[in-house]
């Protein structure tokens, strides 16, 4: 479960760090999954600091668990 956790987490960083390189270099192409969305329009680069961010929380959140699990399973 922990490396699907980890999966989840790293596709929403790299999805939100790409597109803010892509808006930032000015390469618009729409191969990011979030930019294709009709309600980001005009909130792109917010939603790729919320992606990058919630990515992040999602990979340590899935570390400390998978600790937490750990240590519950060995005492």
């Amino acid at each position: 479960m922990k490396k699907t956790w980890e999966l989840l987490g790293v596709a929403l960083f790299v999805e939100g760090a790409a597109g803010l390189v892509c808006h930032f270099t000015g390469w618009h192409r729409p191969v990011w999954l979030f930019t294709r969305l009709p309600f980001v329009k005009g909130y792109e680069v917010f939603a790729g600091i919320v992606l990058a961010v919630l990515g992040t929380a999602v990979l340590v959140a899935s570390e400390a668990l998978s600790d937490a699990l750990a240590k519950r399973k060995g005492g």
